[in-house]
């Protein structure tokens, strides 16, 4: 059964608003008894220049308890130059029962088709985007 390759949520350097929401509803729909054999996996997939400062700001959130996981819960991606988005995804997460991926709303001013069609050999994709910050307390 697909449900037990799990929920991926990828986490990028623009998702601030957006990452707490994002866990958040990876937990609820494991909530549910349809995928009780599952599991969340977390992905901070950033580029190489831009890495050690994303993940240090990750690092400072989960330490100051303003996200529900720890280091030991997220797998780090970097991405080569040149290469997109949705190729990680669909690299890491074409057997995912579902993923989870955020998106700033200024990319639905730019290129709104790209942004939802550029996944091609991914399963099922759930986008999020957050105008605010959510605490999860």
């Amino acid at each position: 059964m697909k449900l037990r390759n799990g929920i991926h949520v990828r986490i990028r350097e623009h998702d601030g608003k957006n990452t707490n929401f994002m866990i958040l509803l990876g937990y609820i729909i494991m909530s549910h008894p349809d995928w009780k054999k599952s599991h969340l996996k977390i992905f901070l997939t950033s580029t190489k220049e831009d890495f050690s400062e994303v993940k240090e700001v990750l690092e400072k959130r989960i330490a100051e308890g303003r996200l529900p996981i720890t280091l030991a819960n997220i797998e780090f991606v970097t991405m080569d130059e040149g290469c997109k988005f949705s190729d990680v995804v669909e690299k890491y997460s074409s057997q995912a029962a579902l993923t989870i991926v955020g998106f700033h709303e200024d990319r639905l001013k730019h290129d709104p088709m790209n942004l939802f069609t550029d996944f091609n050999n991914t399963g099922d994709l759930f986008f999020v985007n957050s105008s605010n910050a959510k605490e999860i307390k």
